[in-house]
């Protein structure tokens, strides 16, 4: 586990060395060393900093400031409700109660957590909170997006509940996620800025399993066919426009490991992954032409980069 969860934060590097986050190889965080003893789970690239979370934590990382520990983070549902003495960043009407959702969402330069809103039978409202941290990592919340109940769901028996999102990916403030609803697995479009959901086309019977922004208007997606035998792994574009998937190959699957982790470079015209222990590249215009760069080391716990994801940055094919 430990391996995988290093190759999958060491595939988001490779996909945004075009930021310079860092320069050549470099271990950002790593247990017991400088006083550092979190866990880290999952890492986002946001502006020119890289944002890590822990099960009890946040942190942020940048050339320049180097890794600094947020403040507040553990109390941002306080802040969400506010407290006798102060007020919070949204009201709730008696008998109601709101909590925020772990997950973050990155959109441009700003990032977002779910508040949800419950009452008496389930899910009154969803709600899109900025959650703004500073130089110095001291964390807030900001702008609040109220999108009523078009991201609830009725699960029967007069329960209304909140919709659960995977995958997420931002092309011009509108976030695209997978999600579960009435048609079983969906893709939907969360416009921010109209404050609406929309529920997009898939026109396949395949399971899509990643997706990551693609050239312009596209998505790329990866999508497992679970009725053939052994299991079919395809590449896929879905026009957001027509919402139409276009098959781009079919993917390397030895049966029991599949790729997962999509994510392209748009400047190097490359597209990374990670199966089997290893991160992989291709020229999105050579569909058939996969090549590994080599098994990454392990990370102990630390988040790094390797000297395979330096020669990736430095354009090395």
């Amino acid at each position: 586990m430990k391996r995988f969860v290093s190759l999958l934060l060491a595939l988001c590097l490779l996909c945004t060395a075009s930021m310079a986050l860092a320069a050549g190889n470099v271990t950002i965080a790593l247990q017991g060393r400088d006083g550092f003893d979190g866990y880290i789970s999952s890492m986002f690239v946001w502006g020119d900093r890289l944002l890590l979370s822990s099960y009890d934590g946040m942190y942020t990382w940048s050339q320049k400031g180097g890794l600094v520990k947020t403040s507040g983070y553990e109390n941002l549902d306080s802040q969400l409700v506010g407290t006798e003495d102060e007020p919070g960043v949204i009201e709730v009407e008696e008998g109601e109660y709101a909590y925020l959702d772990s997950q973050i969402f990155v959109v441009g330069d700003q990032l977002y957590r779910i508040a949800n809103i419950s009452g008496e039978d389930g899910i009154v409202a969803s709600l899109f909170v900025e959650m703004q941290i500073a130089e110095d990592g001291t964390v807030t919340l900001g702008e609040v997006i109220d999108m009523g109940d078009v991201m609830t769901i009725d699960y029967g028996d007069g329960y209304i509940g909140s919709r659960g999102f995977s995958q997420p990916c931002t092309v011009d403030r509108v976030i695209y996620a997978l999600s579960y609803g009435e048609s079983n697995q969906e893709m939907v479009a969360i416009d921010l800025d109209a404050a609406t959901m929309d529920v997009l086309y898939l026109d396949t019977d395949k399971e899509v399993r990643s997706m990551a922004p693609f050239t312009e208007g596209k998505l790329l997606l990866v999508a497992y066919d679970y009725n053939t035998d052994p299991i079919t792994v395809s590449l896929m574009a879905y026009d957001i426009e027509s919402q139409e998937l276009t098959e781009l190959g079919v993917m390397p699957n030895d049966s029991w490991s599949g790729p997962t982790g999509i994510c392209y470079d748009e400047a190097r015209g490359k597209i990374y992954y990670v199966q089997s222990g290893s991160v992989w590249r291709r020229r999105s215009s050579a569909i058939c032409r996969w090549r590994s760069i080599r098994t990454l080391p392990p990370c102990s716990w630390a988040i790094c980069t390797s000297s395979a994801a330096t020669k990736a940055s430095s354009g090395a094919t």
